[in-house]
Formats: structure tokens, sequence, C-alpha cells
């Protein structure tokens, strides 16, 4: 489980070469962006000023990567620790290669505990290491579970569904271009049913990608990394959810449906077959079409260009 251990930035500056200006402790690295939950101690890059104010502020965050002196001078007069580099998101995924790697530091290692009520097919793929599984939850064919995958009881998880694999967190440039270390996990709370071929993605940076209590996921779809999916939550065939959105309880999504990177959905809500979310939605609305507006008032667009 997460450890919210702390390193000094001037540990990791012995094997990784950047600018200290301000020593601190971090736990790790996140982005600003990010839904962050219970992390803390949060190591943070900052390529604006509007984004330096904006983590200057927050309590998670313990120290700041910056690009310019401009940035640095102004994050001089808050206790935060500061790393000056060229290219702050590069280094942020440096620093986070080199935490991720440290042996029980970000996350204490566990044998995986499988209930003995629990139901495992023969050619299901459980990790040996850091994966719970909760009674009365049925694990089916082909099935992959790996790492840091929590899974609560009365559960199904249908054939060919993949729990835990790495986010697409790109970093470099050219020839360099790499997928960033990812350092954490998945959470499936109790009485979740995720139908065959779906794919959850590890939160990337720390915490869990969550789906909570009595959600149901129909076939082939798509969760990316560091998504919330609230309790009662209904999401139909082939949707897809990009990284960090957030899903308000008792939500319905239609099939096909895309929801946009960062995009908060609230409760009540219903999206309907093939709509492309890419900005907020209300408590209590329904939204239709590419981009999705409201559903009423998109059906009058409609009507007026027939």
């Amino acid at each position: 489980m997460f450890s919210n251990s702390k390193i000094l930035l001037s540990e990791i500056n012995k094997f990784i070469s950047f600018d200290l200006i301000s020593d601190a402790e971090i736990s790790f690295v996140g982005k600003l962006d990010l839904r962050h939950g219970e992390m803390i101690n949060i190591l943070v890059y900052c390529n604006s000023e509007i984004y330096l104010q904006k983590a200057l502020k927050m309590d998670s965050v313990s120290a700041v990567i910056v690009g310019e002196e401009s940035l640095v001078k102004i994050a001089s007069s808050y206790d935060k620790g500061i790393i000056f580099h060229q290219n702050p998101k590069d280094m942020s995924n440096l620093i986070q290669n080199h935490i991720s790697k440290i042996e029980n530091f970000q996350w204490k290692n566990f044998k995986s505990r499988i209930a003995n009520s629990a139901k495992i097919h023969s050619s299901a793929q459980i990790a040996s290491s850091n994966v719970v599984i909760g009674e009365n939850t049925v694990i089916c064919a082909n099935a992959y579970i790996n790492e840091r995958t929590l899974i609560g009881s009365d559960c199904i998880v249908k054939e060919g569904v993949i729990l835990g694999t790495d986010a697409f967190e790109v970093y470099g440039e050219d020839d360099k271009r790499s997928i960033a270390a990812q350092s954490g996990g998945v959470k499936i709370c109790d009485n979740v049913s995720i139908q065959a071929l779906c794919s959850i993605i590890r939160a990337s940076y720390g915490g869990f990608t969550t789906l909570e209590k009595n959600t149901k996921l129909d076939a082939n779809i798509h969760i990316a990394h560091d998504c919330i999916v609230s309790k009662n939550v209904s999401i139909a065939a082939s949707a897809m959810l990009a990284g960090n959105v957030y899903i308000g309880k008792n939500t319905f999504v239609g099939p096909s449906s895309s929801i946009s990177n960062g995009v908060s959905i609230g409760e009540n809500c219903w999206i309907t077959i093939g709509s492309n979310v890419v900005r907020d939605v209300r408590n209590n609305s329904r939204v239709t079409g590419n981009f999705a507006i409201d559903h009423k008032l998109f059906i009058e667009n409609l009507k007026k260009s027939l």
C-alpha cells in the first residue's frame, strides 16, 4: 500500500543533474491537473506563472520545477522546494522514473491476498504481489490483474478484462520519447461488474483509478489513468474515458461516448449515445452530440437543420 515515505530533493540530486534552488521532501511526482486524492508531498512542474501560483497555494504540493528565472523569484517567497531546469516536464518524469524504482519507498509490497470465497478461472493471470481480491468476487477467463490492483467483494470481472496496465504518459522528444514510469494503481470497490474486454488503466503517479460501489461497465470500455467513477454509475459498450475524468454518482454514459481528458460529469447525468464530451457537465444534465451540448438544444438545432 502507499507509504507516503519522503525523500529530500538533495538526495535525488546525487543521481539526477538539476539546479536545486531550495530543498524539500517529496513523496510523489504529479501534475497540477490530476486529481491527487490522498497524495501528499508532491513535486509538480510549472511552465507558466498561472500554474506556478496555483501550485504554490496547494498544501499537497511541497516542491516545484520551473524553467524561467522569473518563476524562481516568485517561488522563492514560499516555503516550497524549487528545482530549476530548462525542461520542467521532462525533469519531472526523470525524477518520477527514479523514485518509482526505489524499493518499498512509495508503496510497501505485499504478497497478493485472494479471499477463500473468490472464484478465479484457471486462465486468469493474477500478479503474485500487490493484489487484493475480496469475498465472493469472480475473475473470469483470460482476465489480467496487474500489481497495485485492489478489488472489493461481490465483484465480477469478465473475460479478457485488463486491470492496472500502464498509463499513456509520454515525455521526451524524437528518439528519446518514452513512456513514464508508473506509481499508481486501480481500486475496484464492492459490487462492481466489468464486462468482457474492458481496460482500466492505473493512476499514473500515485493514488488509484477508482470505480466506486455498484458501478456497472458494459463490454469494450476503456477507462484511462486517474479517473474516478462514483457509485451507481452505468457505462455502456465501447465508451472511452480519457485520463483524469470524474463521473458523479447515478450517471449513465451511453454507448460509444467519449469523455475528454480532465472533464467532470456531475451527478444524475445522462450522456447519450455517441456523445463527445469536452467540457464539464452540471448535475442532473442530459447532453448529446459532438461536441456535446444540452440535449434539448441539440434537438432544436437538429430540427432547424432539416
